[in-house]
């Protein structure tokens, strides 16, 4: 069995172990048929998972429920920074076609993260902690490789020119733009118009894989938000993240290379 499932069953187990008195609410709820699409039935089964009554009740009867808001949990100062991006993350999945595209692993990103905002908040098991983040990173990075997949293209798509890629390089261990990148995000904008975006996210090998992993995402959102403000349509922009996996320049693990920190940027 996954750790993930164990772990998120044992959770479930000790709500209701905790909570006899609304065993049979649960049990209820439960048995409620999902009136929603694909991604509410997915979303209704992760949050029977974790035993939250309230969430299934409204999924259950086809209402939208939102990711936990950062001011219905008090976390931790250090790790404010880290869920807020990783929440920005979600919601662009959720808003770019998730639910639709990939509805079970949409689901299982909203579920884990809210999980993960549980467990942050008390902050005295560091490992459901990490649980709970590296499963709402895997879910999530299934998710946006989904929503990034495009149908092979008809005769008359092919003869499409494709304009990029634009490259945006980024200061080691950082996510900024610097007026270089901005001009770069611009020149992109300029061409795509009403076009298809697609936007890979790249880090060097100097650190660990996950810690890379979510700094390429972090870098990708950065470069579709300045392509948002540069006109181009939220709709229209594909993102993907790749962290040090597919270098630009090949080096042994751990060295910097500031040709491999980068966002490619492709207009079709």
């Amino acid at each position: 069995m996954n750790p993930i499932t164990r772990f998120v069953g044992v959770v479930a187990g000790l709500a209701m172990l905790g909570a006899c008195s609304i065993a049979s609410e649960i049990d209820t709820v439960r048995r409620m048929p999902v009136k929603g699409d694909a991604f509410q039935q997915a979303l209704h089964a992760e949050y029977v998972k974790l035993a939250t009554i309230e969430d299934e009740k409204m999924v259950a009867d086809g209402k939208k429920v939102d990711p936990t808001a950062m001011k219905e949990r008090k976390i931790p100062k250090n790790a404010e920074d880290e869920l807020e991006a990783a929440r920005i993350a979600l919601v662009a999945v959720l808003r770019g076609g998730g639910p639709k595209k990939a509805p079970a692993q949409t689901a299982l990103a909203q579920a884990m993260f809210d999980c993960w905002m549980e467990e942050q908040e008390e902050n005295n098991q560091p490992k459901d902690i990490a649980l709970c983040r590296n499963a709402f990173d895997a879910a999530l990075k299934r998710a946006e490789a989904a929503l990034a997949e495009r149908p092979a293209p008809t005769t008359a798509q092919a003869a499409m020119p494709t304009a990029g890629p634009y490259v945006v390089y980024f200061a080691f261990n950082s996510a900024k733009l610097d007026a270089k990148a901005t001009a770069t995000i611009n020149e992109a904008a300029a061409a795509a118009k009403s076009a298809k975006v697609s936007i890979s996210g790249h880090t060097d090998r100097a650190g660990a894989n996950d810690y890379n992993m979510r700094l390429s995402r972090d870098r990708a959102n950065a470069v579709a938000a300045a392509l948002v403000k540069a006109g181009v349509a939220k709709a229209n922009i594909a993102r993907s993240h790749h962290g040090e996996e597919r270098p630009a320049v090949a080096t042994e693990d751990g060295k910097k290379e500031p040709r491999n920190r980068r966002v490619e940027i492709t207009v079709k």
